[in-house]
């Protein structure tokens, strides 16, 4: 693939992480941690198939222009389903707090602290 923010020379293949058949916790927690990473956090999985898709389509990944499109795709979708998180949680937790009890807690307050306690709510 053109695009790819994180290094490729790296694979999650097992066998690089037994050492003599012994499996030690630290290149365990290594191992869940790279996944974790690469995986979720780096969202690897999505530029991948964005790849595919393109590859599928006949266009060639190499190519300036197709990896351009590549990373806008891939942009465009990561953010958004990052902001759709956001969103979802601040909303979750914004149920908690009824406008009724937002104005008594805020009511304690006066000032720039009164700006940033709201904020926070």
């Amino acid at each position: 693939m053109a695009f790819s923010r994180q290094n490729t020379s790296r694979s999650f293949d097992m066998t690089a992480y037994f050492e003599k058949g012994v499996f030690t916790t630290m290149k365990a927690l290594k191992f869940i941690w790279d996944i974790f990473q690469n995986q979720i956090l780096g969202m690897k999985w999505l530029n991948d198939a964005i790849g595919s898709g393109l590859s599928a389509l006949g266009l060639d990944i190499g190519n300036r222009w197709v990896a351009s499109a590549q990373f806008f795709i891939y942009d465009v979708i990561k953010i958004t389903l990052l902001l759709c998180s956001l969103i979802f949680i601040i909303s979750y937790i914004q149920s908690f707090f009824p406008p009724e009890r937002t104005k008594k807690i805020l009511g304690r307050f006066h000032g720039i602290g009164a700006n940033a306690v709201a904020a926070l709510l």
